[in-house]
């Protein structure tokens, strides 16, 4: 009896064995049939080129499809606002709290601050209530903090723990007055969505984890109206989820490291699967009868060693590559863009990116129009852009000095060096609600920034 036992019992762990290899395999396959699909993609286009007699670009001997200049759907009236002088407006000038030790003792990797409204976002006047900032790092805990009317957070409301590494970016969404998600993304590869209540934030809890990156997944973006968020990370890949859980709506294979992610809204006048929000919010729209919905959005990613951002249509999952150069000839890779944000009229966007630069686009096109310069990035650094509350002014990290950086857009000129790490800034982020940037560094210290 024991050695039938014994012997079923190597059975098992053999087919355990095998069950582990097929999955490998079935991984394996996979990743070679998006490849495939990838190339099939390219050879219908450079097919089509052909047809029309279009000559084709070569890069270093090889054939190299030209991204487009612009997406037809984002043809809109540039809105000039963000790119003149504004009289009276304010940007960030001093540190208004610092938060030592954060971070367990070890390095904090990424911040994101929000607040929640104390009436909803339809009601006039707009009064902000409860603003909690949330820190994730090398230790593997989220800590969340409170902060308090005069800008100083309070005691830590909550330390979760349980992720499967450290924690890499983190995303808030206010699902609605009292509630509230949180997308972590970790080392291992791992996303998990934490829900909370505001008033309640002790019993926050993971409603969602999952493990789809095979390496560091380095990103985690919600959409505005948070039906849909994304990860992207180092195995090149950056997986479309809906809310709701289950598995990726969708999977998306780039030929770089995925290093940056953003959601931006269809046009009002782009057509599209309507989905229905948490709750109400800036990206919602009411229609007859007051009944709330919002468009699926757009997913821009970023990835190192190609000259183009992808925009993905969430709503038929098409691809389309926009360049990063001003000219369309010009294929060649002369940077990588490291962190993208969307303005908050969801018309430009901010690349910064490893060759201490930082562009500003207009969503869906390819022309540069500023350049901003006066902090220091290389191919090592992890720069973070952010947009003030009115979009006349945008800060982003400094590999040196460790400080904060902040332009005119219209003068494209520094007008603030934000002074007070001892160490690298590792994140920032800013939250237009209360006005307040947070950024966290390798002193191990949170700090707030206010106008």
């Amino acid at each position: 009896m024991a050695a039938d036992t014994a012997q079923l019992h190597d059975r098992i762990a053999t087919l355990e064995k095998e069950k582990i290899e097929c999955l490998e395999l079935i991984k394996t396959l996979h990743r070679k049939i998006h490849a495939l699909e990838e190339e099939n993609d390219l050879l219908a286009v450079e097919n089509e080129r052909l047809r029309a007699q279009e000559p084709l670009s070569v890069v270093d001997g090889q054939s190299n499809v030209a991204p487009e200049t612009g997406i037809g759907i984002f043809d809109l009236p540039i809105n000039t606002t963000y790119l003149e002088e504004c009289d009276g407006a304010k940007y960030i000038t001093q540190e208004l709290a610092e938060v030592e030790g954060v971070g367990g003792g070890l390095n904090p990797l990424c911040v994101r601050i929000c607040t929640f409204p104390s009436l909803p976002a339809s009601a006039a006047p707009f009064i902000p209530d409860t603003v909690l900032v949330a820190v994730g790092g090398v230790d593997k805990f989220l800590t969340l903090y409170r902060v308090e009317t005069n800008g100083s957070p309070s005691e830590k409301v909550l330390v979760l723990s349980g992720f499967g590494g450290p924690l890499l970016s983190l995303d808030f969404f206010a699902a609605g007055e009292e509630e509230g998600r949180l997308l972590v993304t970790c080392m291992d590869g791992s996303h998990s969505v934490v829900h909370f209540n505001k008033h309640r934030p002790v019993d926050a809890c993971v409603v969602h984890a999952r493990k789809d990156h095979e390496k560091h997944a380095v990103i985690g973006r919600w959409s505005r109206c948070g039906r849909l968020y994304a990860t992207g990370g180092h195995d090149k890949a950056v997986h479309l989820y809906d809310s709701n859980g289950g598995g990726a709506l969708k999977s998306f294979y780039f030929l770089g490291n995925v290093e940056a992610l953003a959601f931006v809204d269809r046009p009002a006048s782009g057509c599209g699967k309507v989905l229905k929000p948490l709750e109400t919010g800036e990206a919602q729209t009411r229609g007859e009868g007051g009944l709330i919905a919002c468009s699926r959005p757009f997913l821009i990613v970023a990835s190192r060693n190609v000259a183009h951002l992808t925009y993905i249509d969430c709503d038929s999952f098409e691809k389309h590559t926009v360049s990063l150069n001003n000219a369309l000839w010009d294929t060649h890779v002369s940077f990588s863009v490291l962190s993208l944000a969307v303005s908050p009229c969801q018309e430009f966007l901010l690349a910064a990116t490893d060759k201490s630069r930082v562009i500003l686009y207009r969503i869906g096109h390819n022309e540069q129009l500023r350049s901003l310069y006066g902090h220091r990035a290389d191919e090592y650094s992890n720069p973070r852009v952010a947009w003030d509350r009115n979009g006349n002014y945008v800060y982003c990290s400094s590999q040196e000095g460790n400080e904060l950086v902040g332009w005119s857009l219209a003068s494209e000129r520094v007008v603030v060096k934000l002074k007070g790490h001892r160490a690298l800034v590792r994140d920032m982020t800013f939250d237009p609600a209360s006005c307040l940037l947070a950024s966290i560094a390798y002193d191990k210290t949170l700090r707030l920034w206010s106008s």
